[in-house]
């Protein structure tokens, strides 16, 4: 046995007392995740800077092999560790093999791709051990067709990966210490996992997993075991007397289940995955020590960009992230302490302390990014899957009375078609072009909508929640094309880009440049 659970419950259906079969559902959502991040993904817009960074070094790591310190512009790139460009290269290798100019757009986009649909899997399952077979697939559809997931799982930066390797690690975490039958494999697996995920993009995922974890053992599952009441049973005179345990005797009880999780042995897997590269690049690089306390502590603090977003900088960026599904997130965020929810109030409050503590955590950073929430997004995801789960295929009253909930369905339609033409107004004033498009994608998904909207009335609850999905993902395939042809990020980088090549200046020459380092696209598409 890894660890003991020193809380055990009895779980609901299909949660913990037995393994989910959910292999008739596994392949509809692989296919449901690849079309929805993988559908016509080299038709899409240029990329960005910083996705061309990755893209750059492994074309060059293909041609020259310097596969261990990446290299962009002739010069190391050892800010952030490797994955995301050897699984560039590896899609590059394999589908692009013998090309004079390996990488494109697609083979750099598409790890994040796969890396989708690994995290859309890892919530599926640690979803069903939390909340049952059915929920957990919820879970899994919530994931893969969020609009923080479609848009990120379309981005050739490793977010995504590192996302998925984050959510697999928490999986396995749940798996081996809270499961109600610990498996030792799942720890091995949670390290290796926590591992990857750091070779993906250091140091976030340690701090993330690392926080979470320790928060949740030392003070949400004590405080859990004393508030619910549960008993230890302790000797008074003759007779047994029940006693509820204190919080000293609890963190007593979790410090020493520490010991069952094999910390040397994972120590020992986290720095031969891990650690090997950071010690190799500085032993190699000079002063790659001083670049990651610039690169991670000065720019944590604002030292680095002079920068600070606020504190509230993520809550708009969440709502978005969540969509089609932010309506639900009130609910989801009072779930583990409502009582209709109480069955599955321990997953619940394991999500709730994931999502609390690393939403603060880059709250209180100076340096705010969008792209920073996603290894948080998950555990909202696990949050929405038992709301999402009662709204659309249960019949235990949920926040808002089932009447409320009709006439929402019912008042859809319109709110859709004016937030469509508002949209349409902007687009017009700042991107014309796109106009058609535009108009085009959301014609597509006020029409699906409106039939889940309707679909919801008639009491097909279950088609609704396909067709609400489905709408999102069918806009993004309208739209991404579109985005394709009229949209260009950078037109300068891109239009000098095209200019060497009228000159015949390729990529394998050598150009000073003076000043701060080269947008990568201009490296990328300058061929």
């Amino acid at each position: 046995m890894t660890t003991v659970d020193h809380h055990a419950a009895t779980p609901p259906d299909g949660a913990q007392g037995r393994a989910p079969r959910l292999v008739w559902a596994v392949p509809v959502l692989v296919v449901f995740a690849a079309i929805a991040y993988a559908g016509l993904l080299s038709r899409g817009p240029s990329m960005g800077d910083h996705e061309c960074i990755n893209a750059v070094a492994a074309r060059q790591a293909l041609r020259e092999g310097q596969f261990f310190i990446p290299y962009v512009n002739d010069a190391p790139w050892v800010r952030k560790p490797p994955l995301g460009m050897w699984l560039i290269a590896g899609a590059a290798w394999l589908l692009e093999r013998g090309q004079d100019i390996p990488v494109s757009d697609f083979t750099a986009r598409l790890p994040s791709a796969v890396g989708g649909i690994v995290n859309a899997l890892a919530a599926c399952w640690l979803g069903a051990m939390m909340f049952g077979r059915r929920a957990g697939l919820v879970a899994g559809v919530v994931m893969a067709g969020c609009v923080g997931s479609i848009f990120f799982a379309r981005n050739a930066q490793v977010d995504m990966v590192m996302t998925a390797f984050t959510t697999l690690s928490l999986a396995c975490f749940w798996r081996a210490c809270v499961h109600e039958r610990p498996a030792k494999w799942a720890m091995i697996g949670f390290y290796l996992a926590l591992a990857l995920a750091m070779l993906a993009k250091a140091p976030l995922p340690l701090a993330i997993v690392g926080g979470s974890l320790t928060a949740y053992w030392f003070i949400t599952r004590p405080l859990e075991a004393i508030l619910s009441g549960r008993t230890n049973t302790a000797v008074d005179g003759d007779a047994l007397a029940p006693t509820k345990p204190g919080l000293l005797a609890e963190w007593g009880r979790q410090a020493r289940a520490i010991a069952r999780m094999r910390p040397i042995l994972g120590a020992v897997l986290f720095m031969v995955v891990f650690g090997a590269w950071p010690l190799y690049v500085w032993l190699k690089v000079d002063g790659a020590v001083e670049l990651w306390r610039t690169e991670y502590l000065d720019r944590a603090s604002g030292e680095m960009s002079g920068q600070d977003e606020g504190f509230f900088y993520y809550l708009p960026t969440l709502l978005g992230f969540v969509l089609p599904y932010t309506v639900s997130l009130i609910e989801a965020l009072a779930a583990p302490f409502l009582s209709w929810y109480r069955e599955h109030r321990r997953g619940l409050l394991f999500a709730f302390t994931w999502a609390a503590f690393g939403t603060l955590f880059l709250s209180v950073m100076a340096f705010k990014r969008p792209h920073y929430l996603l290894p948080v997004l998950p555990a909202y995801v696990l949050l929405l899957a038992p709301v999402i789960d009662r709204l659309f295929f249960g019949t235990v009253p949920m926040l808002v009375s089932p009447r409320t909930v009709r006439l929402a369905a019912g008042i859809t339609p319109p709110v859709l078609a004016v937030a469509a033409i508002v949209g349409g107004v902007v687009i017009h004033r700042v991107m014309p072009a796109m106009l058609p498009g535009y108009v085009l994608a959301v014609a597509v998904g006020v029409a699906i909508w409106t039939a889940a909207a309707m679909a919801y009335r008639a009491h097909r609850r279950g088609w609704s929640f396909v067709l609400l999905n489905a709408g999102t993902v069918a806009m993004t395939l309208v739209v991404w094309p579109v985005l394709g042809e009229h949209l260009e990020t950078s037109p300068e980088e891109m239009a000098l880009a095209r200019e060497l090549e009228r000159h015949g200046i390729t990529g394998r020459d050598e150009i000073l440049w003076v000043g701060k380092r080269p947008n990568a696209r201009l490296d990328f598409y300058a061929r």
